[in-house]
């Protein structure tokens, strides 16, 4: 059977099955991490709410190996007849509220153990979490929302989170090496370019073969 995927889901589905080595490889120069997979676990966009109270949006993946937890967003060089210029890549603020809101999630999540259910943890950090993040509200118990990140965050227990922006690029060199908010500044978390090459069926179409792998 032929596969053929298009645009950022589709990039990122490819890369977590046909070309996990090189996603392992790029985590392995920028985290020094382990080259053992057996132990990973691997979510492919894990949904933490869209149009709801608390809601904050979804990840591209969630990546649990033994000490980290990288919580990925994906970009991809869309234009055919246009490079991108080298510098930085910039993510959009709610992108970055997403990172800022599951890492303090999960270090509170991490240091309430012993684990009593959302609506403890709820009661004990909704004030803390308003102070942090003026505006929002922690979810609420019994909402999909928090049925989901109790087991996100049961899944990573003790893994330090780390942000990773997967970069899928066609030209011979990837052209990025930092990212920046949108307005030019740094991020209040830190995000790690890992790039990911691929090719085109046919230009100017997009569509590229999702069966299809690069070798290390």
């Amino acid at each position: 059977m032929r596969l053929i995927g298009y645009g950022e889901d589709g990039l990122t589905a490819w890369s977590l099955t046909h070309q996990l080595d090189l996603v392992q490889e790029g985590l392995r120069k920028k985290f020094s991490e382990s080259c053992d997979r057996s132990n990973w676990t691997v979510f492919f966009r894990p949904s933490v709410g869209r149009g709801i109270g608390g809601s904050f949006g979804e990840f591209d993946a969630i990546i649990a190996t033994q000490s980290h937890v990288y919580l990925v967003e994906s970009k991809w060089e869309d234009k055919v007849t246009k490079r991108p210029r080298r510098g930085s890549l910039k993510i959009g603020d709610v992108q970055i509220r997403r990172h800022e809101i599951f890492e303090w999630i999960k270090q509170q999540w991490d240091a309430d153990q012993p684990f009593d259910g959302w609506a403890g943890f709820a009661a004990r950090n909704k004030v803390a979490f308003k102070e942090r993040f003026p505006g929002r509200p922690l979810v609420k118990p019994g909402r999909r929302l928090s049925d989901n990140l109790t087991f996100l965050l049961n899944q990573t227990i003790g893994r330090t989170p780390k942000h990773v922006l997967l970069y899928f690029y066609r030209s011979k060199t990837a052209p990025y090496s930092s990212v920046v908010a949108d307005d030019g500044s740094e991020p209040p978390v830190r995000f790690v370019i890992v790039p990911i090459q691929y090719c085109l069926i046919q230009e100017p179409s997009l569509f590229f073969e999702m069966t299809h792998s690069v070798t290390l």
